[in-house]
């Protein structure tokens, strides 16, 4: 390996230990693995990271730092509140079909009992995406009695299982195609419009 200055290093580690944790799962990765995958020394990754469990919550917060980017950009392109949420729905979906790294490790973070070892890192950068997605939802109903917290959560929550399940199941949900996948959307938004205004 060609020497690297120590933050360039670094952040080769954390690459490496997000893609092997989102391949094989926190538990079946060795701190060994992580350097053979980022074709360094056992000794470097110590050296950052002394133990594994240091290296995994590192993983984890990067991997949220990523996943907020991603949905944080989507929200931002769209001429129309529609669009902008049409965008975030597709990314988180597609995110999981293309299977990125940054979102399988926020999802093997989430289950389980360690989802009680990361509440604070994966919480602070999703609020960023819960500020953003605010006023999206004053603009597609202004009139609204749901907060859009509970509604983010809702469509999150459907697009997420939904990315998911076609992962692990592609013949539970056809989400193959991009017209499948638009009539999966239609379906979000029209739910979000429609679920604004379920309490009046």
């Amino acid at each position: 390996m060609a020497r690297l200055p120590a933050k360039d290093k670094r952040n080769l580690i954390v690459a490496a230990a997000i893609e092997l944790f989102a391949r094989d799962g926190f538990d079946g990765v060795t701190l060994r693995a992580v350097a053979a995958h980022a074709d360094c020394w056992l000794g470097s990754v110590s050296h950052f990271f002394p133990d594994k469990q240091r290296l995994v919550r590192e993983a984890v917060a990067e991997s949220s730092r990523r996943c907020t980017h991603d949905m944080l950009q989507a929200l931002a392109h769209g001429k129309t509140s529609q669009a902008r949420f049409r965008n975030f729905c597709r990314t988180v979906i597609e995110s999981f079909i293309r299977g990125e790294a940054h979102f399988l490790v926020i999802d093997r973070a989430n289950a389980g009992s360690l989802r009680q070892a990361f509440p604070k890192i994966i919480q602070q950068p999703f609020d960023e995406v819960h500020a953003a997605l605010e006023p999206i939802i004053d603009d597609m109903a202004p009139d609204r009695v749901m907060p859009p917290r509970w509604l983010m959560s809702y469509v999150l929550s459907l697009a997420y299982g939904a990315g998911k399940l076609h992962r692990q199941h592609h013949v539970l949900l056809n989400l193959n195609t991009r017209a499948a996948t638009d009539r999966f959307i239609d379906g979000l938004v029209a739910f979000a419009q429609s679920g604004l205004h379920a309490a009046q």
